[in-house]
């Protein structure tokens, strides 16, 4: 980065304004750049709602899902399904060019979140989940809307003209009041083709992850699967367990000295990561010996999505409630008995056991009455668990790499869709 970027980052953080920039109500822009709201660029509708039995077959929807997880939509990214006559069809049309906006979720942090159609879809249609944004004038770039929306000013305008009661709302009326700082349509065009360098770097290296991930599943299936002479012991024989901490919401910090780890932490790839958690300032003073958690500790969920598991990939952490700890007897192979706990038939039988009324939830018993299959031998078990444990330092690698792309694709945006740096 220049000196003179970096010179101008500074003074629009101070709130001072660089020559060839003005001051708007969402941020600092070039001079060039013009100040528009959305009921000037789309015209705003709600989206289809069907009964259950209606859906699974027929003309392709739009869900919420597909919404939330992507910026722009082909038709290899709608999945869903839904049986419609053919007015149905024309009233809740998805054209190339529509911006498509998720109208509620639990938090405020989801709603208003965007995708655009890249490719006309014979027949496609969006559902009530999200509102369809259709384009009035060609003040925007259909490549541009990818992006424009995901910083964190546009954000905030997004989510400030929206209602919360006990679920969060958006609707056209409020998103026709979002102001927006557009470009000429030739830098918007030239920002969205370095854009979608970036964001195609991030999907190959995505499915780079992705394939070394199935590799690692055929790998575990294949070096798993019991022999004839394993012996079958229940994992009370094996583990001690340990419950975790009931923390206090109100004691959590800011860059507090300690992580805590929560149920959100526990994921399916297997590792927590401390920028993945939250902080507390200090220890409180009736915490066990067992709830420090230490790097390489193995963790399991017991509410929710249960039965996943995962390793401390951090130190000074914290154990918190509704996740376990899991501590492997010496005469077994730690990391063969991780493994073992991560296979598709334990995750299975865990939510077949689990019960609760608002969510499922895993019992100690359920946990220390399941069977393991294991060779009598440890080193044999350490043979087995190191050949997976190589797959995951290439898995980790990658990731590591994943996010390096994801952090430039985010400072890339940044920096072109505010103009501190300007490709015209």
């Amino acid at each position: 980065m220049n000196q003179e970027i970096k010179e101008r980052i500074e003074l629009i953080n101070k709130g001072i304004v660089p020559a060839g920039y003005k001051k708007t109500p969402v941020g600092i822009c070039p001079v060039e750049w013009e100040e528009n709201t959305l009921k000037n660029i789309f015209i705003f509708k709600n989206g289809l709602n069907k009964e259950k039995s209606a859906f699974g077959k027929g003309t392709p929807i739009i869900n919420y899902t597909d919404v939330w997880g992507k910026r722009g939509l082909k038709l290899k990214d709608v999945k869903g399904k839904v049986t419609l006559n053919k007015n149905e069809i024309e009233n809740y049309s998805a054209k190339k060019g529509d911006v498509f906006f998720t109208r509620t979720s639990e938090t405020i942090n989801e709603i208003g979140l965007t995708s655009v159609l890249l490719e006309d879809i014979k027949d496609c249609v969006f559902s009530g989940f999200v509102l369809r944004g259709r384009p009035i004038s060609n003040l925007i770039v259909n490549e541009y809307n990818q992006y424009c929306y995901s910083l964190d000013f546009m954000r905030n305008e997004i989510t400030k003209k929206s209602s919360y009661t006990t679920r969060a709302l958006t609707n056209g009326e409020l998103l026709s009041q979002v102001l927006i700082n557009l470009p000429t349509k030739s830098e918007q065009q030239k920002i969205a083709e370095i854009l979608d360098c970036a964001t195609r770097q991030v999907e190959l290296q995505e499915q780079l992850v992705d394939k070394l991930k199935v590799q690692k599943k055929a790998l575990m299936q294949k070096l798993l699967t019991p022999q004839p002479d394993w012996q079958k012991l229940k994992l009370k024989n094996i583990i001690n367990f340990y419950n975790g901490y009931s923390f206090k919401s109100e004691t959590y910090v800011k860059n507090g000295a300690f992580y805590v780890i929560t149920i959100s932490n526990v994921k399916d790839d297997g590792f927590i990561l401390q920028e993945d958690t939250s902080t507390i300032e200090k220890i409180p003073t009736d915490i066990r010996d067992y709830q420090i958690l230490r790097k390489g500790d193995i963790l399991i969920s017991m509410t929710g999505n249960v039965g996943r598991v995962c390793k401390v990939e951090c130190d000074n952490c914290l154990l918190n409630q509704r996740v376990g700890k899991i501590e492997v007897k010496k005469e077994f192979d730690k990391n063969f008995i991780f493994y073992s706990l991560q296979s598709y038939s334990f995750v299975e039988k865990m939510k077949l056991l689990a019960q609760g009324a608002a969510q499922d939830n895993m019992s100690v018993k359920d946990i220390n009455n399941y069977i393991i299959c294991l060779p009598k031998n440890k080193e044999i078990q350490s043979n087995i668990s190191n050949l997976l444990s190589n797959i995951d330092k290439r898995i980790e690698l990658q990731q590591k790499l994943l996010e390096q792309y994801k952090l430039r694709q985010k400072s890339l945006m940044q920096l072109l869709l505010t103009g501190i740096v300007r490709v015209c």
